[in-house]
């Protein structure tokens, strides 16, 4: 039996295969090398490169140029008088006009405080903005003073709705200017501000 097997196996088997349509059945070819660039050729790809480099880093510097360059948020002093010089030009008539003016001043205050010596009189009550005043080495006694009445005068119109006179309510707007222009750093000039 182990003959017939032998046998078997030996005999060449006709091998049928189709080759899908439209394929290519001709015989690959040994594979061909190319020859190496010439010192032209590798020249031109360089300076091809460094001219596609020079064009894009110029198109960006375009593009820097145009673009909207953000602008430095405003120092708080200027905040505080800009807020306040639409605030002093239209002084409240009715009652309900001085309540809120009041508390428009109170507000333009505590934000400035807050900006400015870094106190958080936003977020603090009258009683402890008034407390952390004597902690600013910076403000004089008058100063210290004018924000107390302030706050207490904003308190008194917010919450006992109690409205101010309108001439006690204008010197107190022009008292906080004069005591944000008094408390506001010195600026430095344009021309040393830059190098």
């Amino acid at each position: 039996m182990p003959n017939v097997l032998r046998t078997i196996f030996l005999l060449p088997l006709p091998l049928l295969a189709a080759a899908p349509l439209g394929l290519d059945t001709t015989p690959l070819q040994p594979e061909t090398r190319l020859a190496p660039p010439s010192p032209w050729h590798i020249a031109a790809y360089g300076l091809a490169a460094l001219l596609l480099a020079g064009l894009l880093l110029l198109a960006l510097r375009r593009l820097r140029r145009r673009a909207p360059r953000p602008q430095a948020p405003l120092p708080p002093h200027r905040q505080a008088l800009a807020a306040l010089e639409p605030l002093l030009e239209s002084p409240p008539e009715t009652p309900g006009e001085q309540v809120q003016w009041a508390e428009q001043l109170a507000g333009i205050v505590r934000t400035y405080l807050a900006g400015r010596f870094s106190l958080k009189a936003p977020l603090l009550t009258t009683e402890e903005a008034v407390e952390a005043l004597p902690r600013l080495d910076t403000l004089a006694p008058p100063q210290r003073l004018l924000l107390r009445t302030l706050l207490h005068s904003s308190d008194l119109a917010k919450f006992a709705r109690a409205p101010l006179p309108r001439e006690q309510l204008l010197e107190l707007g022009a008292q906080c200017r004069e005591f944000v222009q008094q408390t506001a750093p010195a600026e430095i000039p344009q021309e040393e501000k830059q190098p």
